[in-house]
């Protein structure tokens, strides 16, 4: 039978509880020990929320000045989170410090000691122990650093004289209450924690990080860029990275972290370009040094970003003839091809054909470079939306329902019992969501800015907002509403002024050659969200000229693809308005309309109250 694995991976054990054996012995017989609640609770607690037994353990022999024995010491390596209990006892208790320092090395070898920038120690204080607990300890500073910023659950409060009182159960109702509440505290928050990285860990081997490189293999490194990104992987970074050191190294270990793969193009360190001008040469060349400095730098970041995580690796191509100038790249270009810690979990090609890496990547990442057989994922965050929630959140004053990119009434529609087993369109929004997390996640959402939330004042359009809002703030993403006048909301949509918007769209047939060139194509008149896709373009032009129904529906379904797969915008509603009219007003056929909306040319009509 193979050993039970740890809910994170990398890991065989999820919680190690360190504490004093003073502070689990109960103040009268009655009592429970504090730490012993503390262990039941967890792991009665962590079942439930994860469906599946927690592995916690402690050390629940007495402990005295000696070494900590070899058991210990190997589990604790293999062990995800860290409780430690705190209190007089524990800060002076050299084995406890021991302990603490002991899973602190070990971390640092094991995906370090944060894990998605949080800290992988939770601190349990049962009762005062001041400002600076490790002052005076001998321990590392960047430990005392993590261990200030970890999570803290205070297990006492002080009365009207300042006096402490503890979270006892056993002292009444109040206390129990106050008791299970901050037990609770602590079980959520560990359980965000490994369900964060666990949803994490699940996109980050769609992530690649495709080092920057110097200007002359700017060709090759889009060649790559575009093929992973057709195969559905998110290539990092995503931005142009900052020229502040401190800037640049926090944004391209944020990225890094976020992947399973970097690969490096190393190129030459002075420009092969021969300007007219001498000033031209010289700053052409300041520019090849500078982005060769900053190759060298994303190395070292990747090759730190590996160690202790096996998951991890690199791919390293040099073309052939490549010959630096720079004792410094020199040195460097030997250490990529002699040093055997460069070497671990990497590939290097040294003078190989572009065409030798692009083999190495696809082994790695099981794609293939002539057939795109992976949907792009990437663009999917929007399926945070539960769309039926949002139609319910406005049925009084606005009857609608949930549909596609299609017109869900017109004979173009996919039909509804087809639609609803699409990710996204579920009557049971739970699978959809849980993919929006993950995807948010592998986005860095930690990092990510309040969103400006630009609103048209309308009534319906304020309630999609404020649910809208709702639904980012439970994934952590913070949205400011901004509620404008419609000549304002057009003014901004038009410009781009926003980051996400509420609006409506309009057309005047239920045509897809009408609506899908105004809302959807480059450049359409009511495409507010700047989208652009060429594969789409081409079938739109394709759909306006096909006469033959079936081969237009056929088009009409791969363009409905593309935009499943690359979402131009997100389709909250749809909104079918019938017309009412008095039995006198003759000439009208509804049938042949598309309600209010419709502004081609109608029939005579006229009045017969005879």
């Amino acid at each position: 039978m193979l050993p039970q694995r740890a809910l994170l991976p990398d890991f065989e054990e999820d919680i190690f509880i360190t504490y004093d054996h003073d502070d689990n012995q109960p103040p009268v017989e009655d009592f429970t020990g504090f730490v012993d609640r503390i262990d039941e609770f967890l792991n009665k607690r962590l079942a439930m929320l994860f469906g599946e037994q927690p592995k916690i353990w402690r050390d629940k022999l007495l402990k005295g000045n000696e070494l900590l024995n070899d058991t210990i010491v190997i589990r604790l390596s293999k062990t995800a989170l860290l409780v430690c209990v705190l209190s007089p006892a524990y800060v002076k208790s050299e084995w406890c410090r021991k302990e603490l320092n002991e899973f602190y090395e070990r971390a640092a070898k094991n995906r370090g000691i944060r894990i998605n920038n949080r800290s992988r120690i939770f601190k349990v204080i049962k009762t005062p122990i001041g400002a600076d607990p490790l002052e005076g300890s001998g321990l590392s500073p960047e430990l005392k650093t993590v261990f200030q910023e970890s999570l803290g659950y205070q297990f006492y409060e002080r009365d009207k004289a300042g006096r402490f009182r503890e979270f006892w159960p056993e002292y009444g109702r109040e206390y129990a209450q106050k008791c299970l509440a901050t037990l609770e505290d602590l079980a959520q928050d560990i359980n965000e924690f490994i369900k964060f990285d666990q949803e994490l860990q699940k996109c980050i081997g769609k992530c690649v990080y495709l080092s920057e490189t110097t200007p002359e293999l700017a060709n090759e490194r889009n060649e790559i860029k575009r093929t992973l990104q057709q195969h559905g992987y998110r290539v990092m970074p995503e931005e142009e990275l900052p020229f502040d050191n401190d800037a640049f190294e926090a944004k391209v270990k944020t990225y890094l972290n976020g992947c399973s793969l970097s690969i490096h193009l190393v190129g030459s360190d002075f420009t092969t370009i021969r300007p007219e001008k001498a000033e031209e040469l010289l700053d052409f060349n300041t520019e090849q040094r500078n982005a060769a400095l900053r190759v060298r730098k994303q190395h070292q970041l990747a090759l730190c970003r590996g160690e202790g995580d096996p998951r991890y690796s690199r791919l390293i191509w040099m073309p052939a003839g490549l010959s630096p100038r720079e004792p410094e790249n020199q040195e460097f270009l030997a250490y990529l091809q002699n040093d055997p810690a460069v070497q671990e979990n990497a590939d290097i090609l040294n003078g190989s054909k572009l065409e030798d890496l692009k083999t190495i990547i696809q082994r790695r990442l099981k794609v293939s470079w002539e057939e795109n057989t992976t949907p792009d994922r990437a663009k999917r965050i929007y399926l945070i939306c539960d769309k039926q929630v949002l139609v319910d959140v406005v049925k009084d004053v606005s009857p609608l329902f949930t549909g596609g990119f299609i017109y869900p009434f017109s004979d173009f529609a996919t039909p509804k019992d087809q639609l609803v087993k699409r990710l996204g369109y579920q009557e049971d929004s739970a699978a959809a969501i849980k993919e929006a997390k993950a995807l948010l996640a592998a986005a860095g959402q930690s990092n990510m800015r309040p969103l400006d939330f630009l609103v048209r004042d309308l009534n319906h359009h304020k309630l999609f907002a404020q649910a809208i809002e709702a639904m980012l703030r439970e994934v952590g993403v913070k949205a400011n509403l901004r509620t404008a006048v419609e000549s304002v909301w057009f003014g901004d949509a038009l410009a781009g002024n926003y980051d996400l918007a509420v609006g409506a769209i309009v057309s005047t047939l239920l045509d897809p050659s009408d609506y899908f060139n105004a809302w959807y194509r480059t450049g359409g008149p009511q495409n507010y969200s700047f989208w652009s896709n060429q594969e789409f373009d081409k079938l739109v032009d394709q759909i306006d000229t096909e006469v033959d129904t079936g081969k237009r529906l056929a088009l009409v379904r791969q363009a409905e693809d593309v935009m499943e797969r690359d979402p131009p915008l997100v389709p909250v509603a749809w909104e079918y308005i019938f017309d009412v009219y008095y039995k006198y007003v003759k000439g009208h056929n509804p049938k042949d309309y598309f309600g209010i909306y419709d502004v081609v040319r109608f029939d005579t009509f006229w009045l017969d109250k005879a």
